[in-house]
């Protein structure tokens, strides 16, 4: 008998839970060991609000696992996915073109010209699963499960459900798509007992350690400063990040701990190349940076 295999993306759910731990995993997710590397180019003095969201972007679909219809009309379209999002995309018709929704979980059992998906989304008002049956290479059948975003069980995504009209793949390839609103999600706020202010930023959805931006300062000229390296431990998501101020090099440490039910935020560190500062985690939200303005790199 073929299995299911599930896994839990980044997303709304997660981002949610780990905001108001001010750390990167949200709780039962294991952490990978990472690191990345940055550009040489020095920061620029150039005013900036990196907590805004931009609009969505226009993207195209990659290859399509399967298009259906509701009764009312509306569209429902899976692909593969690019590197970046890790997997399969979920995109719902929107005037005349599709707009993508975040996929908080999947499954798969089978593969290739057999094969079936599931595919858990949810953007805070448009929910479900995503179910989609292909047998030698076709689409046989398509459905709207009614798991509620991947929080239950996905094995149980077939057991109500709402038929879709499977569409030919070719007939959604045209559309114009829209990507996600990714919004910057606020990993740490932090400061010293200077009043310095630390903050680690990254987007929302399709993020790597590449993506991750530090800015550090005074709260009147926070200053975006060049990012050398950032590594999570496995121990639940233990984070080290190592930046550029001026000609120094300074160190944060967000260790993560546990009490035997649950991971919670350690003391945080910074390390100057000269004294090694504690660091007070403030609350990770927009609100929590309301009077600081920011200086972005170029």
């Amino acid at each position: 008998m073929n299995q299911w295999h599930f896994r839990f993306r980044h997303g709304h759910a997660a981002a949610s839970a780990r905001s108001q731990l001010g750390f990167g995993l949200a709780l039962g997710v294991t952490a990978l060991l990472a690191a990345c590397s940055s550009d040489t180019t020095a920061p620029q003095n150039g005013a900036c609000e990196p907590l805004q969201t931009s609009a969505p972007a226009q993207i195209q679909l990659t290859t399509v696992l399967g298009a259906g219809k509701d009764a009312h009309g509306t569209l429902y379209v899976a692909d593969t996915g690019t590197a970046r999002s890790s997997g399969e995309r979920v995109f719902i018709s929107d005037g005349a073109g599709l707009r993508r929704v975040p996929v908080v979980g999947s499954g798969s059992q089978g593969g290739g010209a057999n094969a079936d998906y599931a595919l858990s989304f949810d953007d805070g008002t448009t929910r479900g699963t995503l179910i989609i049956h292909v047998a030698a290479s076709k689409v046989t059948s398509m459905a709207l499960g009614a798991v509620d975003s991947g929080k239950g069980s996905l094995s149980d995504a077939g057991t109500s459900s709402e038929p879709l009209t499977v569409l030919d793949n070719a007939s959604v390839t045209s559309l114009t798509v829209h990507d996600l609103k990714n919004a910057p999600f606020i990993e740490y706020v932090a400061h010293t007992a200077s009043a310095d202010t630390l903050l680690v930023l990254r987007p929302t959805y399709d993020w790597s350690y590449d993506d991750f931006r530090v800015f550090f300062g005074p709260r009147d000229g926070l200053q975006e400063q060049k990012v050398q390296s950032v590594s999570r431990a496995k121990d639940g998501g233990s984070t080290v990040i190592v930046f550029s101020v001026g000609d120094a090099t300074y160190t944060a440490h967000f260790p993560v701990e546990s009490n035997g039910t649950t991971f919670m935020p350690g003391p945080a560190t910074l390390d100057t190349g000269k004294a090694t500062l504690p660091l007070t985690l403030d609350a990770a939200k927009p609100s929590s940076l309301s009077d600081a303005t920011f200086h972005c790199s170029g």
